[in-house]
């Protein structure tokens, strides 16, 4: 626990809020943490972890998410594991295969009582014609490497439905105002060509600069060119003979 307080502590200096999601999924069994009950269960561990960091490491920059999956079993009962209304801001549920069961929306609304609730990972996000029967779901985050799990067409119904917003859109900036100057954060620039980060370039590793993991650094590249052109990013070696890439 202890050991991530230090990084959370200088986050916490900059002004910068953390959506804080500890032992997800807590409601299974395929975590160490989770599926345990009573004094010492997985309740018991997400409220220790609370009161270290909140009550004793004083850090008051966490938004703390509370997250399950879906209750494929009766002993996977949401009510089993919340912690209580005191110890959390959102209320998660992991959702993959589309199944937005509307038991699962019904017993979080209870939960929740108010706060904010969503999809904490999903495989495909919540379709339109799911949040006409499902309106208070908020963000989602498509767990990495299932984007393409959502064809095209799909994605583009999605970006077109008013509901849903990105960057991209107008009205994304003025929702965030508000918030953002609560944590002394400047106004979100509008996504232009002329503001676009651009990282086409050859690029160096800096072994003076740079803290390995323990694999060391036997799998990085020494150099990289990377070639960015609109939305797509094009990464190679070029010390490489064979001209190989990687997109």
């Amino acid at each position: 626990m202890d050991s991530v307080v230090h990084y959370l502590k200088k986050l916490q200096k900059a002004g910068v809020p953390v959506l804080w999601r500890p032992y997800h999924e807590m409601n299974g069994d395929w975590f160490w943490w989770g599926g345990r009950y009573g004094r010492y269960g997985t309740r018991a561990l997400y409220k220790q972890l609370f009161d270290r960091y909140v009550r004793h490491h004083k850090l008051n920059n966490l938004i703390w998410v509370w997250s399950v999956d879906r209750p494929h079993r009766p002993e996977m009962h949401f009510s089993r594991y919340f912690p209580g209304e005191t110890c959390l801001d959102v209320v998660a549920l992991d959702v993959y295969g589309s199944d937005f069961n509307p038991t699962y929306y019904d017993s979080l609304m209870v939960l929740a009582d108010g706060k904010p609730f969503v999809p904490g990972e999903v495989g495909n996000p919540p379709k339109p014609e799911i949040l006409d029967k499902q309106p208070n779901w908020t963000l989602y985050v498509i767990w990495a490497g299932m984007v393409r799990n959502t064809l095209k067409k799909d994605y583009q119904m999605r970006m077109s439905d008013k509901r849903i917003l990105s960057r991209k859109d107008p009205a994304y900036h003025p929702i965030l105002l508000p918030y953002r100057a609560a944590c002394r954060l400047p106004q979100l620039p509008l996504e232009s060509k002329d503001n676009q980060a651009d990282f086409s370039g050859i690029w160096k590793f800096n072994e003076e600069e740079s803290v390995p993991d323990p694999w060391g650094v036997s799998h990085l590249p020494y150099m990289l060119r990377i070639t960015q052109t609109a939305g797509e990013m094009r990464l190679e070696n070029p010390l490489l003979s064979n001209g190989e890439t990687t997109d």
